[in-house]
């Protein structure tokens, strides 16, 4: 049933259909044109500068206003956009008011910095989160200094063409060697059984990978 939906109201939609399922739902049964009468889409209203103004039974019981916490905003502002328009940074301070931030700003000397937070700088790039993590919980910034970052780096090959990727060492293929027919026959046997047994093929070069491929199979017919 869609009437459940209707007004419709994305922000307060928890299951997965979406507007133009009840668009498709409602075409089925009655003719329209364009887009749906605005009657059947929720109409938000704006946020008052104050709660007294607003229904904040429809608040989470853990919420207590205004907010100090930064943990709580996103709580407070997911409750709050199902019924209203606002911008969070613009909310007064009878919805939020944190304390005010304390950290001094970033120093410029990076030993100063890895004396009080206990990091090494300078880092390479895959140091920076964490890094970054570390020194936020003493400073505040908004970018670190682009000496307090490694730049001597290698970077990655570019990927080679498939027959190139085959011939490298890489991808556990390696590069092909070829027996010469001299090394096949001055293969010295020890008895005739050997002639029977041999992995050598005189017939045609070997490369090493059919090589120890045929090693293989006849160690596992001697321990047969």
């Amino acid at each position: 049933d869609i009437r459940k939906y209707l007004p419709w109201n994305r922000a307060i939609v928890s299951d997965n259909i979406s507007f133009y399922d009840i668009r498709d739902v409602l075409r089925k049964e009655y003719r329209f044109e364009g887009k749906l009468p605005d009657s059947y889409f929720f109409i938000h209203t704006e946020l008052s500068k104050h709660p007294k103004h607003v229904n904040i039974s429809d608040l989470p019981n853990n919420i207590t206003l205004p907010i100090t916490r930064k943990e709580d905003i996103q709580l407070l502002t997911e409750t709050l956009k199902k019924k209203y328009t606002f911008t969070t940074n613009k909310l007064s301070k009878e919805w939020i008011d944190l304390e005010a931030d304390t950290r001094p700003p970033l120093p410029t000397d990076m030993n100063t910095a890895n004396r009080i937070v206990n990091t090494n700088l300078p880092i390479n790039r895959t140091q920076i989160l964490q890094t970054v993590k570390q020194l936020r919980l003493h400073y505040k910034f908004n970018r670190l200094p682009n000496d307090w970052i490694l730049t001597n780096y290698t970077s990655q090959d570019e990927l080679p063409s498939i027959d190139k990727y085959k011939e490298s060492n890489k991808g556990g293929y390696g590069p092909i060697y070829t027996l010469s027919q001299t090394s096949i026959t001055n293969h010295n046997y020890n008895n005739d059984d050997d002639k029977d047994n041999n992995i050598w093929d005189s017939d045609q070069d070997l490369s090493l990978t059919s090589l120890f491929s045929k090693i293989t199979n006849n160690l596992i017919k001697e321990n047969e």
